[in-house]
């Protein structure tokens, strides 16, 4: 149950990263849509084992590391 628990909540964490990608006119595709929030997705997942064994600042810890790594640390590609 806790499983199922954690994936819907990823999929509503890449989902809500949609808004974003809209109105930075990264829309276009249904196949884009899917990628932006599986993608996305792949991180609530990530983010969620924190939260549910240590609580929410180490979610939060988790997301802010994994934007350091993807928007800083790596060079921009200029693709979504």
């Amino acid at each position: 149950m806790f499983m199922l628990a954690i994936v819907l909540a990823a999929l509503l964490f890449g989902g809500g990263h949609l808004p974003a990608a809209h109105a930075a006119d990264l829309l276009g595709t249904p196949l884009l849509i899917a990628r932006i929030v599986l993608l996305n997705a792949v991180v609530g997942v990530a983010c969620d084992g924190p939260f549910w064994k240590y609580g929410l600042e180490h979610a939060m810890l988790a997301h802010f590391c994994a934007d350091l790594v993807l928007h800083v640390a790596l060079p921009p590609t200029g693709t979504a």
